[in-house]
C-alpha cells in the first residue's frame, strides 16, 4: 500500500508541476489574439559548418571499391563495338548498384551516403560564401532542365469553397490542408534562391486557380488545369472532374504538356533552407568523385590480395614498412604524398603475381621486403629534394628516415579521423547578453562549449552511424551521368494495417472520421494493394515529407499495374479510406518491377521505343516491321535508398500546432540548424496561428522573386 501512496503522491505533485508550467495560448500572453513570435527568433544566427567535417576527401577512400571509371557520353560513337562494350558495362554497374540498395538499408551502413552528405553541406557552405554560383559539374548539366511540379489548391478561395460545397453536403469550411497563408509563394522563394542552377519549367497544377501574387508572363512558370490532365469518366460513367482528391490528381501528372522525362514532384508546404544540389533529388555526387585512378588501383590490388591470399595478407604485409604508411592514407593525404602509392604500386603488383605463380611465402615475403627497400629509397629522395638536402649514403639510413618522416605526416591530424560525422556542425557560440564581457564570463562560456562538445562527440560514437560494414562498399562514378537514379526518402518504419483495415474506416460516413483517421486508412489500403500484387512479404516504408522525384513514362505503366485501385480512387471526390497514394504505390512500382534486370525491354515493347544511343537497327533487331516512335534517354530504370543518417541531418518535418510553444522550437531549429530542407505541416485549428505561420515564412523568404508581379 505505501508503494501505490507514494506513487499517487508523485502523479499529484507532477500534475501540479505542468499546471505551474502552464504556457500561454500565443506564447505571449493567455489570449487567442495574434501576437508576433518575431522576438522570440529573431536574434538567432544558424549554426557554421566546419570545413574539417564536409570535406569528402578526409575520409578513407582506400575503403572503397569503384565500378567502371568515369564513362563520357555515348552520343555519336562510329565504333558500335565499343559503344555497345561501354554500354554494357554501365548497364551491369547499374544493376549491381540496385542490387545493392535493400542490403545497404538492412544494414544501415553506406559509405556513398556518407560522402554524399559531406559533399551536399560543401556545396550548400561554397554557394552561401560565393566560391559557387549557378555553374553544375559537366555530369550534372542535363539536371538543370529539368520540371518541377506543384500541386496546390487555395482551398481558403470562397468561389472554390462554394464548390466544394455542393459535394461535402454544404460544408463551407476550408480544410487543413487546402488553405492558403501563402506557402507557395515562399515555397517558390526558397526554390529560386536556393537552387541557382535550375532553369527549367515549373508547373503548378490548379483547380482552374491562379495565385493573384503570380505574374502569369513569368515564363518558367505555368499554370495547369487539373481538368486537362484528369480522365473525364470514372469506372461508373460519372465525372470524375472537378475532383478536390489530390490523390486522384497525383496519379497523372504525366499528362502534363512539356514535362520533361524525369520531374520533381513538391508540394506548396515544402521550403529548401540553404542551397541544394541536384545530388540531393538523383544518386551520384559532384567533385568527391573525382578520384585519381592510381589511387584507387592501388588499394583495389590491397583488396584483392586480402580477399585472395588471406594468410599472407595477415601474417606478413600488415606488419611491413609498406602497409604501415598507406593504411591511414585518406585521399586527402594521398594529394600531398602521391608518391607514397606510385612508389608502393609496383611492390603491390610484384607480390600478388608472386602469390598466384603460387611460389613459397617466405620467398616471397623477402622478395617483397626488397622492393619496399627500393621504394623508400625513392621516398627518401623525394623528401630530400624537396627540403634540398644532399641524399644519405646508406640505405639503413635512408629508409629510416623515409618511414619516420612519413609516418608523421600521415599520422597528423589523427584524432580528426576518429570523430564521426555526427559531430559536423560548430557548436553554437553562446551568446553573452550582458554588455560587460567579463574575465569570468568567459571563462563560464568557454567550460560550457567544452563540455556539449565533449557530450556531441560521446552522441557520436553511437552504433547506428559507424561506417564499418565488413567488405567495400562499391561506388559508382557514372551514377551522375548515365544513371540518373531517382533518390528515395524512407522513415525507419513502416505501414503495418491493411486493405480490411480501410474498408472498416470506409464504412462510417464523412462526419464519423477525422481526415488523420482517413489518410492512415489510406495508408492501410495502399500498403494492402502493393502487398496484392507483389507478394505478402513486401514491406512497405513510410516516406518522409520529401522531394519525390519521377518517371514520367513509368506512370502508364504504373496505373496498368494499379489499375483496379485507381478505378475505385478516381470514384471519391474527397480523400476517402480506400484511396492508393500514388508516391507509395509508384516507389512501389519503381522498386519491383522498373528497376529489375531487363525491364527496358518491356519498356520499349509498351512504348516502341528504344534506348536515344541506339540506332534504329540495334534496336529493332529481329523486328523488321517494328515501327520506333520515340526515344527514352533512360540507361537504366532504378532508384537509391538514402540513408537514414544524411536524411536526419539534412531534413526537418515540421508541424504548425495551435501551441505557439511548440511551433517556436521548431522555428528555432529551422533557423538556427543548417537543414537543407523543411516543411511546415498544417495542424492547427486557431486563426491566430495562420499569421504565425505568414510571419515566420516572410522572415525567412522575405525577398519578392523574380516570378511575383
Amino acid at each position: 500500500m505505501k508503494f501505490f501512496d507514494k506513487q499517487k503522491d508523485f502523479i499529484g505533485k507532477l500534475k501540479n508541476k505542468q499546471k505551474e508550467k502552464s504556457v500561454p495560448n500565443n506564447g505571449v500572453d493567455d489570449t487567442n489574439e495574434f501576437r508576433s513570435l518575431k522576438p522570440f527568433y529573431e536574434n538567432l544566427t544558424k549554426k557554421k559548418l566546419l570545413e574539417e567535417y564536409y570535406d569528402p576527401n578526409k575520409i578513407f577512400w582506400k575503403d572503397i571499391k569503384f565500378g567502371s571509371f568515369p564513362i563520357p557520353s555515348l552520343d555519336n560513337m562510329s565504333n558500335r563495338t565499343e559503344y555497345q562494350n561501354l554500354k554494357n558495362k554501365l548497364y551491369a554497374d547499374a544493376i549491381q548498384s540496385i542490387n545493392s540498395e535493400q542490403d545497404k538499408q538492412n544494414k544501415r551502413v553506406c559509405y556513398d551516403d556518407e560522402r554524399e552528405l559531406r559533399f551536399l553541406l560543401k556545396y550548400s557552405r561554397d554557394v552561401e560564401n560565393g566560391v559557387r554560383h549557378d555553374e553544375l559539374e559537366p555530369e550534372w548539366q542535363w539536371a538543370a532542365d529539368i520540371s518541377i511540379v506543384y500541386t496546390w489548391v487555395n482551398g481558403s478561395d470562397p468561389i472554390h469553397l462554394e464548390q466544394k460545397a455542393k459535394y461535402n453536403g454544404g460544408i463551407k469550411k476550408a480544410d487543413n490542408r487546402d488553405r492558403s497563408v501563402d506557402e507557395l509563394r515562399f515555397s517558390l522563394r526558397s526554390l529560386f534562391k536556393y537552387l541557382p542552377w535550375h532553369k527549367g519549367t515549373i508547373f503548378i497544377v490548379t483547380p482552374g486557380q491562379t495565385p493573384e501574387w503570380l505574374d502569369t508572363e513569368f515564363d518558367r512558370i505555368k499554370i495547369i488545369n487539373q481538368e486537362d490532365i484528369l480522365p473525364k469518366k470514372d469506372m461508373n460513367g460519372n465525372d470524375v472532374n472537378p475532383t478536390f482528391n489530390s490523390f486522384a490528381i497525383e496519379w497523372y501528372l504525366d499528362r502534363i504538356p512539356g514535362l520533361t522525362e524525369q520531374f520533381i514532384q513538391l508540394n506548396d508546404d515544402y521550403f529548401f533552407n540553404q542551397p541544394v544540389h541536384p545530388s540531393y533529388f538523383f544518386y551520384g555526387s559532384g567533385e568527391s568523385y573525382d578520384i585519381d585512378e592510381e589511387y584507387i588501383m592501388y588499394f583495389n590490388k590491397e583488396q584483392e590480395l586480402k580477399k585472395s591470399f588471406p594468410y599472407f595478407y595477415y601474417k606478413f604485409y600488415k606488419h611491413s614498412d609498406q602497409y604501415k604508411m598507406t593504411s591511414k592514407l585518406t585521399y586527402y593525404k594521398y594529394l600531398n604524398n602521391k608518391h607514397l602509392v606510385s612508389d608502393f604500386s609496383p611492390c603491390i603488383q610484384e607480390l600478388l603475381a608472386y602469390l598466384k605463380s603460387k611460389a613459397p611465402y617466405e620467398f616471397i615475403n623477402m622478395h617483397h621486403s626488397r622492393c619496399i627497400t627500393k621504394a623508400l629509397i625513392e621516398i627518401n629522395k623525394y623528401y630530400n629534394s624537396n627540403e634540398n638536402k644532399a641524399s644519405t649514403n646508406t640505405t639503413t639510413t635512408t629508409t629510416t628516415k623515409a618511414t619516420s618522416a612519413t609516418l608523421n605526416s600521415i599520422n597528423e591530424d589523427k584524432k580528426d579521423e576518429k570523430i564521426n560525422t555526427e559531430s559536423i556542425f560548430e557548436i553554437e557560440r553562446i551568446k553573452n547578453n550582458n554588455k560587460d564581457n567579463n574575465v569570468s564570463e568567459s571563462k563560464e562560456k568557454e567550460e560550457n562549449i567544452e563540455e556539449i562538445e565533449e557530450e556531441e562527440l560521446n552522441h557520436s560514437k553511437k552504433k547506428r552511424y559507424e561506417y564499418k560494414p565488413k567488405d567495400k562498399e562499391i561506388f559508382f562514378p557514372n551514377a551522375a551521368q548515365h544513371f540518373r537514379f531517382p533518390n528515395f526518402f524512407l522513415a525507419l518504419h513502416f505501414l503495418i494495417n491493411d486493405i480490411q483495415y480501410a474498408k472498416n474506416v470506409g464504412r462510417k460516413s464523412f462526419s464519423q472520421t477525422t481526415m488523420s483517421e482517413r489518410f492512415v486508412a489510406s495508408l492501410a489500403m495502399t500498403n494492402g494493394a502493393i502487398k496484392s500484387l507483389y507478394g505478402r512479404y513486401i514491406r512497405t516504408n513510410q516516406l518522409e515529407h520529401s522531394p519525390y522525384v519521377w518517371y514520367r513514362d513509368l506512370f502508364p505503366m504504373s496505373r496498368e499495374k494499379f489499375k483496379n485501385y485507381i478505378d475505385i480512387t478516381l470514384t471519391h471526390k474527397f480523400r476517402h479510406p480506400e484511396d492508393v497514394i500514388p508516391p507509395f504505390a509508384n516507389q512501389a512500382f519503381i522498386r519491383y518491377t522498373a528497376s529489375k534486370k531487363g525491364f527496358e525491354e518491356l519498356f520499349d515493347k509498351f512504348y516502341s521505343s528504344k534506348y536515344i544511343h541506339d540506332l534504329d537497327e540495334e534496336a529493332t533487331g529481329d523486328y523488321n516491321n517494328k515501327v520506333i516512335n520515340r526515344n527514352r534517354t533512360i540507361l537504366k530504370y532504378g532508384f537509391h535508398i538514402v540513408e537514414d543518417h544524411l536524411r536526419e541531418k539534412t531534413m526537418r518535418f515540421g508541424q504548425i500546432f495551435d501551441d505557439a510553444t511548440r511551433n517556436i522550437k521548431l522555428y528555432s531549429d529551422i533557423i538556427k540548424e543548417p537543414y537543407l530542407f523543411f516543411n511546415f505541416n498544417d495542424d492547427y485549428n486557431e486563426p491566430r496561428v495562420s499569421q504565425e505561420l505568414h510571419e515566420i515564412m516572410e522572415y525567412l523568404f522575405p525577398d519578392k522573386g523574380v516570378f511575383e508581379k
